[in-house]
């Protein structure tokens, strides 16, 4: 699958885009807060991007990420997708609700 980012050669079946792909690629280094399970409501990264910076996929291919809010999520199947939010705020709040959605789930409800 292809996308719309210029030299896009296409992706692992998991990623529907670059972006996609380049923030799931950043979001193995563990330096991000995470919730969830693949087999709840998905496994969430909580990723805000100060500033934009150019991502090496490593075949070549280059990404300028931009400054913004996400949510990265992986689901049962595997497939990884991003949700963006317009501030911190907004952002930190979703997470806050997956948070709250992973723990009814394992019965630890608050």
């Amino acid at each position: 699958m292809t996308c719309s980012t210029p030299g896009c050669q296409g992706h692992l079946g998991k990623f529907d885009n670059c972006l996609d792909e380049a923030l799931y690629a950043e979001s193995l280094d563990g330096n991000h807060e995470t919730t969830g399970d693949v087999d709840a409501h998905g496994y969430i990264t909580l990723m805000i991007v100060e500033e934009p910076y150019m991502f090496s996929f490593g075949d070549g291919r280059t990404l300028r990420v931009p400054a913004g809010n996400f949510l990265l999520i992986e689901d049962s199947n595997g497939f990884v997708y991003t949700q963006s939010f317009d501030s911190v705020l907004d952002v930190r709040d979703a997470f806050e609700v997956a948070e709250s959605e992973y723990a009814q789930w394992l019965g630890q409800d608050d």
